[in-house]
């Protein structure tokens, strides 16, 4: 069973109405040097000059599920890399953080209470917390501001053979 699979069934289980069209799940993988600009983005440091759908009259609803105040993400990746103590050093070219955006269509959105969204969210990232464990995920932020709203759970891809590698993680 894929990874999408999955994550439909557990939404599906949530809701006790099928209000769900399609989940979305899109998946990037970020080297160390990338890890500036996405924190960047992910946490709205500064405006978006590329993105139109973002209105940020309704910025003041966007939340992050795990920290109170922005982090920098190399440092904590860097932190959670440290404490594992890895046998072998990490490769120069390695991925340090997944980008997983959780989310689904308009009309489901469209369809929640103003409660519902924010279960949704909850439910999404602890859908991803017991996939590659809670101690990995370093932000999950919320962005309810765009058209779409969704959650974008940043993992630190680690095996359980203490190695970064995102491939040995996450399978089509």
């Amino acid at each position: 069973m894929t990874t999408v699979q999955r994550l439909k069934i557990n939404i599906l289980k949530v809701r006790r109405i099928r209000l769900l069209s399609y989940a979305v799940l899109h998946m990037d993988k970020y080297k160390k040097e990338a890890l500036k600009g996405i924190q960047m983005h992910n946490q709205r440091e500064r405006k978006s000059q590329s993105n139109p759908d973002i209105d940020y009259e309704r910025s003041k609803l966007n939340y992050d599920l795990n920290n109170e105040q922005p982090i920098n993400f190399l440092e904590k990746a860097q932190n959670r890399i440290d404490e594992l103590q890895f046998e072998k050093a990490v490769r120069k070219d390695a991925v340090y953080m997944c980008g997983i955006i959780l989310s689904s269509d308009q009309e489901f959105f469209k369809k929640l209470d103003e409660h519902q969204p924010k279960k949704f969210f909850w439910d999404s990232s602890d859908f991803m917390a017991k996939y590659v464990g809670k101690e990995d995920i370093i932000s999950p932020p919320v962005h309810m501001y765009e058209k779409t709203p969704h959650v974008h759970c940043m993992p630190v891809p680690i095996t359980t053979e203490k190695r970064l590698c995102p491939k040995a993680i996450f399978t089509r």
